[in-house]
């Protein structure tokens, strides 16, 4: 897809060119939470083009009407009362729903159809499969819809949320599997945490102050703190996190990221590859020795009441390790992560 104005921050963009967006599991609470709000920024932000569909792909049966009203109150919901309805009516207009199955080729090659005939999408219109789902389904969406495209030539792009993969070798696993289907030019994995003002002002904080910058070394800091507190439970999403856990839900992914753009070294040009070189560089050098004095793990106490979890379940609501980064510059600096679910109160901090 083109984007116009070069000079222009790549996330504030607008898109010239018609697309489609897909929304695998569009009726689940990812969706509501995130996905529908941001689409409507992006709308007020007039950053879309003339002609673009947003279809909902879900297993949850619903009509066009009623996903409608979904979307509507998901922006109300999370956005607020100020909405300007005449944004909110336009995007809404641009949106359809289809009911499938994930694990169903032929559920697919419908949806190929519906897309064609109802939405009156040419196969040449660039294609976006955003992944708002449970990693189980992964495999199965990327099988069917790279057997079901016409030519591996067409223009059809995976977005995957984490987390990608439960370990490093499932992680390579799935990898490995997309690899057999798409271009590594074709799929990119998400973490929305990134799209937070916060998290984006931080390398802006630290090219801005000369200061800042030059004291963020081993040898000036004793220790980095990163803390991600919530005073709520895991409420709606018990169905996900019961199979992932705190750990990978957060720190793994959301305070990982916080840390690399902490601690790395900031490039000369702005460019992805260089932001993802210096990154990984830290990342990649992350030791954690896993023991009792490096590692604690709990659960608050209403957690196994909750409609979907196991009474003997062991899912991990809080989360605190100590880890070390083995480059010379930072050697034998401590770096402390806690994150947590319903604790005393809100509050994300470096």
């Amino acid at each position: 897809m083109k984007h116009t104005k070069k000079n222009t921050p790549f996330h504030l963009r607008a898109i010239d060119a018609p697309f489609v967006l897909t929304i695998f599991g569009a009726s689940g609470d990812l969706a509501k939470l995130k996905i529908f709000p941001s689409l409507y920024a992006m709308a007020l932000q007039k950053r879309f083009p003339k002609q673009y569909t947003i279809v909902g792909y879900g297993r949850t049966k619903m009509t066009r009407s009623e996903f409608h009203r979904v979307v509507k109150e998901s922006v109300v919901t999370h956005v607020g009362t100020d909405i300007k309805l005449s944004v909110l009516n336009a995007m809404v207009a641009r949106m359809y729903y289809f009911t499938g199955q994930y694990d169903e080729r032929k559920d697919f090659i419908s949806y190929r159809a519906y897309l064609k005939n109802t939405c009156k999408v040419t196969p040449k219109t660039p294609h976006i499969a955003y992944f708002s789902t449970p990693p189980v389904v992964f495999h199965d969406i990327i099988k069917h819809l790279a057997e079901t495209r016409k030519t591996k030539k067409e223009d059809l792009r995976l977005v995957i949320e984490k987390p990608f993969g439960t370990s490093k070798k499932s992680a390579e696993t799935l990898f490995h599997f997309v690899s057999q289907y798409f271009e590594e030019d074709q799929f990119y994995l998400l973490d929305h945490y990134l799209g937070k003002s916060s998290v984006q002002s931080i390398l802006n904080m630290r090219r801005a102050n000369r200061l800042l910058s030059n004291i963020i070394n081993g040898q000036e800091v004793a220790n980095i703190q990163i803390t991600a507190f919530e005073s709520v439970g895991v409420e709606k999403r018990i169905s996900y996190f019961e199979h992932v856990g705190i750990v990978r839900d957060i720190i793994q992914s959301h305070l990982f990221q916080i840390l690399g753009l902490v601690m790395m070294n900031i490039p000369g040009s702005h460019t992805a590859k260089s932001l993802q070189r210096e990154k990984n560089n830290i990342i990649e050098a992350i030791s954690c020795p896993c023991d009792k004095s490096n590692i604690v793990v709990g659960q608050y106490k209403t957690y196994t009441k909750q409609t979907g979890v196991k009474k003997q379940s062991k899912t991990e609501t809080f989360a605190a390790v100590r880890l070390f980064v083995d480059l010379q510059e930072w050697n034998n600096v401590p770096i402390y992560i806690r994150t947590g679910k319903k604790l005393h109160e809100k509050h994300t901090y470096v």
